[in-house]
Order: structure tokens, then C-alpha cells, then sequence
């Protein structure tokens, strides 16, 4: 391996473990996107319990499982194609390499090389579709709790208006 490549190989290992160590260091000041959405999601569940109607939770909710669901496709496309490049032999390698000395300019990688770089790649990419299958998992109960979920009285709720007696 180059210098070039410990290098890369550090880079990752420290932005993969250091990420959630940074997440933790900017959360103790506050104004952390996840905490500002929870507040939101709080504030939009309270709503859906009053709502008559929830038609419009049920679209936004099946619009992310959507969402997620056709990012959850196109990594498992993408862990396909590697693993395709992987397990193609050889040759699909060689073609790969060849394909990066090309478009980079530097000399081709060794062959166990490129197999540990698919392979990093491949597993980076597993991990996030394990988390999208959970999260349309945590979606979907999400969405049977909004359907399970009775409608609650509104906090304040006006006085109700005598009824004038109809004339004849």
C-alpha cells in the first residue's frame, strides 16, 4: 500500500468513529438537528391526536417510507454492482483497476488491494442498508400506532353556543 492509501484508510477509520464523538461534542451546545426535530415530531403527534381527519399524516409518513424505501433499493443495487465486481473473477477486476489508473493518472493497484477497497466499500455500504430496512421498519409501526391512536379531546376547547329555539 502507497502512503496515499494508509492515508485514505485513516481518513475513513477516523471520520467512521468520530462522527458520532463530534455529534456528542456539538450536542452539548445545543441547537442539534435531531434534538430541534424531536421537538417537532412531539409538536406534530399532539396535532395528529386532535386531527379528525389524518389523512395528511398518513401521506407524509408514507411519503418517507417511500423515500427511504427507494434509497434502501438503490443501495442494494450499488452492493450488486460491487459485489458483481467482487465475485466477477479476475478479469472484472482487471477491468475495474484498469478503469482507475486510466481516469486517475496513477499507476494500477495491486489486485488484493482493490479487493480490500470493494470490500470496505461493500460493508459501508451493508450498513446502510440495514439502517434504512430499520427505519421503514420503525416507519411502519409509527404508522400503525397513528392508526391505533384514538382522538383526543383538544386542550382548550370553546364554550359551546346555546342553540336559539327556531321561530315559526
Amino acid at each position: 500500500m502507497t502512503p496515499w492509501d494508509w492515508g485514505a484508510l485513516a481518513l475513513f477509520f477516523v471520520c467512521w468513529l468520530g462522527y458520532g464523538l463530534l455529534l456528542r461534542l456539538l450536542a452539548g451546545k445545543g441547537h442539534v438537528l435531531n434534538d430541534d426535530m424531536l421537538s417537532v415530531r412531539q409538536a406534530w403527534m399532539n396535532q395528529m391526536a386532535v386531527r379528525e381527519l389524518r389523512l395528511v399524516d398518513s401521506q407524509l409518513m408514507g411519503h418517507s417510507i417511500n423515500s427511504a424505501s427507494f434509497f434502501a433499493s438503490a443501495n442494494l443495487l450499488l452492493i450488486a454492482a460491487v459485489a458483481g465486481v467482487l465475485f466477477g473473477g479476475e478479469t472484472a477486476l482487471r477491468g475495474v483497476a484498469a478503469v482507475g489508473s486510466d481516469i486517475g493518472g496513477a499507476e494500477a493497484a495491486s489486485l488484493e488491494l482493490l479487493e480490500g477497497k470493494l470490500g470496505l466499500i461493500t460493508l459501508c455500504l451493508a450498513r446502510g442498508l440495514l439502517d434504512f430496512i430499520w427505519s421503514i421498519r420503525q416507519m411502519n409501526y409509527t404508522l400503525a400506532l397513528i392508526g391505533a391512536r384514538r382522538r383526543a379531546r383538544p386542550r382548550w376547547t370553546a364554550p359551546p353556543t346555546p342553540r336559539r329555539p327556531d321561530r315559526c
